[in-house]
């Protein structure tokens, strides 16, 4: 825990930075490598004032790229660079410097170098600070925005970073030069030219800038498209390169030639990298959410457990490596990789196969990104050999076990429920004696209808029957086999107790069957029996945070849905003390639970203020959009429900609605909404009813 902790807080130390890896610089693979020669085509010239900041976004492009050590190279290349133009051994334009190379660290899985380079950022900015708490130093500004220059169409921003760091800095020319280039590159493609003030700007600009060929050639083009006559000063510029690209203050060329040795290791690069495109592995499946998503995963995968004989103990490790690789834990991640290698060995009761296909894809990119290209080709060459040795039915088709595992990763991250299906169906055509895929193909299939009042298709039903047949033992199957059953008019009271007695002797884990089995004690038995069953099983096993959670959704259960009146205040009690240890215990993926203990305290005789400031808090966090729809669909609940506040309660279903991204929360407001609109009693229906006319589908 203390170890965890620990990384958490390096996490957020690092998160806080100002550098590359912080001013969500995320374009595609094409992109970096367009953005990657014109940076080499803008040359080193000694003497060039932004050389420091083309060093750092090269190291930057070529960690993006993958090339680690050419990275750190860059890095150092930017320290000195700045060393040497400010003729200073430390100064605040090396606070970008110092956060990139505490990232790639990070990264290197070499933790003890990041918090030194954090601590040098610590050092720096106590020496030179900015001008207030809300502000940054001149020398961030400048850099931030002549490197979102070359990313961001957001022309604003970066203007607006240039003008606080030339107002806090009006000495610095090239900062200026820049700042007015970026204005007049707006009118590019404009035939009559620029604004007269932005022309003003310019001509300034180059009084103050004069040996600046660039802005000098970028001025004289905006006065010919006024109608100045230029032709004489236009031969003057003949000996200049032609083609030069309007970019900052950078006149510079290449040097003419690079020598074949760096030209070989290039190429040499560059096959390396085609190969590892070209693998079947997490890192070529296009998983690539966001933090919080990743940190939900990871509590997820945790609660799955890691007991022996669980069919998907290989797969589970290989997720899990890989999203302590997204989330920066690359030791993690190495850890996690070689556990799959063996669980695989273990399940398998053999020391290769093709089902090590995908693990070892994942280890040839990891090496990859740790700068060890040796270690990579090797784990490259054990892909090669195994799919020689077990190759796919044809060239068109992946081997089985790369389509199970692709599939099973799928159904983690993909609302695309057809490709999910589509694999594991491939999978188990080739290998149908593959229980588990099986079983997970139809809880694939049967996770479409989880919001269905009437149950699952007469098809899939049947399909789940025959699953529950193949996989006796599989308690989490049973279970929710057993709720759609009943959901059909079955009566399943004596079965399900039966069966809850097995899943109490189960191993821990969400595949264990216990919120499943809940479910069914709570629609179709008693909700007060399954209190008693989560209970009983919290008993048994007390420090299980997963046993916890489940304890504290049956209790929100009784108290939102099962209490006609105030429910009891020792109910309320014991569901806030549950819901509060259960957001202790999953502290970066907890936002669904602060909202149920939010709406806990609403129905506690002395809470609603409490209720209301979290909800208050909550609605500060910078959320994704479907969490934003979640926080809002609920909020406009609890306004009307806890507040009697309904015209409030529908501006936020109406804040949800907005959101154009598909959800279940989304769905169930823009329903309240219709409701309110086709009953036209209250005085918003109209405003409603234009809203709704206009609401863009996602």
């Amino acid at each position: 825990m203390c170890a965890a902790q620990s990384q958490t807080t390096l996490l957020s130390k690092l998160e806080a930075l100002q550098c590359h890896f912080t001013w969500d610089l995320d374009t595609s693979k094409t992109n970096f490598l367009r953005l990657s020669d014109m940076l080499v085509d803008i040359g080193t010239e000694e003497g060039n004032s932004w050389l420091g900041h083309i060093y750092n976004l090269r190291g930057f492009i070529q960690y993006k790229l993958g090339f680690t050590q050419d990275a750190q190279s860059f890095f150092n290349k930017a320290a000195e660079a700045f060393r040497q133009m400010r003729k200073a051994d430390d100064g605040p334009w090396l606070v970008v410097n110092y956060g990139n190379l505490a990232w790639l660290h990070h990264h290197l899985g070499d933790q003890a170098e990041s918090e030194a380079y954090l601590s040098k950022v610590e050092a720096l900015m106590k020496k030179y600070p900015s001008p207030s708490q809300d502000e940054l130093h001149a020398e961030i500004y400048a850099e931030k925005a002549w490197t979102l220059m070359k990313f961001s169409g957001d022309r604003e921003l970066v203007s607006d970073y240039f003008q606080k760091a030339i107002r806090m800095q009006p000495d610095m020319v090239e900062w200026n030069t820049s700042y007015v280039i970026g204005l007049a590159s707006f009118y590019m493609h404009c035939d009559t030219g620029m604004e007269a003030d932005i022309l003003e700007k310019m001509r300034v600009a180059k009084e103050q800038d004069p040996e600046n060929l660039l802005l000098a050639v970028y001025y004289l083009e905006r006065r010919a498209k006024k109608g100045e006559e230029v032709e004489d000063e236009a031969h003057e510029f003949k000996m200049c390169p032609s083609g030069s690209e309007a970019l900052p203050a950078d006149t510079s060329a290449e040097d003419s030639s690079a020598p074949a040795a760096a030209h070989s290791a290039a190429q040499s690069q560059t096959t390396l990298l085609s190969k590892l495109e070209a693998l079947q592995c997490h890192f070529t499946w296009d998983l690539d959410p966001s933090r919080s998503k990743l940190l939900r995963l990871s509590d997820m995968l945790v609660d799955i457990g890691t007991e022996e004989g669980n069919s998907w103990l290989g797969h589970i490790y290989n997720l899990r490596g890989f999203v302590q690789y997204k989330l920066g834990f690359t030791e993690d991640a190495q850890s996690f990789f070689n556990k799959a290698a063996e669980a695989f060995r273990q399940m398998r009761k053999a020391d290769d196969g093709p089902w090590l296909v995908v693990n070892y894809g994942n280890l040839a990119w990891l090496h990859h990104h740790l700068g060890d290209q040796a270690e990579s080709e090797a784990y490259l060459s054990k892909v090669e050999a195994l799919m020689k040795k077990y190759p796919s039915p044809s060239q068109d088709e992946l081997h089985a076990e790369i389509y199970a595992e692709k599939a099973w990763t799928l159904m983690k991250f993909s609302t695309d429920r057809e490709l999910v299906s589509d694999y594991f169906q491939k999978a188990i055509r080739m290998q149908p004696d593959m229980v588990e895929w099986n079983t997970s193909y139809v809880m694939g299939l049967a996770s479409a209808f989880d919001h269905s009042d009437t149950g699952l298709e007469a098809d899939i039903l049947e399909k789940m029957r025959v699953a529950k047949e193949q996989d006796p033992e599989n308690l989490y199957l049973a279970a929710y086999y057993l709720g759609q059953r009943a959901k059909k008019g079955e009566e399943v009271q004596d079965e399900a107790r039966e069966l809850a007695r097995k899943v109490l002797r189960n191993p821990v884990s969400t595949y264990s069957g216990m919120k499943a089995i809940l479910r069914v004690y709570r629609n179709y038995v008693s909700i007060d029996e399954a209190i008693d069953l989560a209970e009983e099983a919290l008993e048994q096993h007390p420090d299980e945070r997963y046993l916890k959670r489940c304890a504290a959704l049956i209790l929100k259960w009784k108290i939102i849905f099962f209490s006609d009146n105030r429910p009891k205040q020792s109910t309320v009690d014991r569901a806030i003390s549950l819901h509060e240890e259960v957001i202790s215990c999953y502290p970066h993926s907890s936002l669904v639970k602060k909202i149920d203990l939010a709406n806990m305290y609403a129905k506690s005789n002395h809470g609603q203020a409490k209720a209301e400031q979290m909800y208050q808090e909550l609605l500060e966090i910078d959320l994704e959009p479907v969490e934003k729809q979640l926080l809002y669909n609920n909020y406009a609940k609890y306004l009307n429900f806890d507040r009697q506040d309904q015209n409030k309660s529908l501006k936020y279903h109406m804040k949800a609605a907005a959101i154009p991204q598909q959800s279940f929360y989304r769905g169930n407001s823009i329903r309240v909404l219709e409701k309110i609109k086709n009953k036209r009693r209250n005085r918003m229906w109209r405003e409603i009813e234009e809203f709704l006319e206009n609401l863009q589908e996602p």
